[in-house]
């Protein structure tokens, strides 16, 4: 007897957009009409504003976030840059965790 596969529906979980900065700032101005927008394509998207660091924590918490997490970082030049040049002991890889052709997680960025 054979079996029927059906793939799941992407995304099978709640996509949440972290923007690295405080709540009314211009990167949530940008970040909450996209997610307006893409929710009727790919179902709930949760903003997650995580200010700090100079975009450092907001990155990090998308660097560090579990395989099966659909998170995505709204973020520009700034989470590259001070991570990678202006930080002697990073939290994060720029190059390697934000990375936007991994599969679990991605980077926005609008510079």
């Amino acid at each position: 007897m054979s079996c029927l596969a059906s793939a799941q529906a992407y995304p099978a979980r709640p996509i949440r957009l972290v923007v690295p900065f405080p709540p009314g700032g211009a990167f949530d101005a940008v970040g909450r009409p996209w997610a307006d927008k893409i929710k009727p394509l790919l179902g709930t998207v949760v903003i997650e504003n995580i200010g700090g660091g100079g975009a450092s924590l907001g990155a990090a918490a998308v660097a560090r976030a579990r395989p099966e997490a659909i998170r995505y970082c709204l973020g520009g030049t700034q989470t590259h840059l001070n991570e990678a040049l202006l930080k002697s002991r990073p939290l994060y890889d720029p190059v390697r965790d934000l990375d936007p052709g991994r599969e679990r997680r991605g980077l926005f960025s609008w510079a």
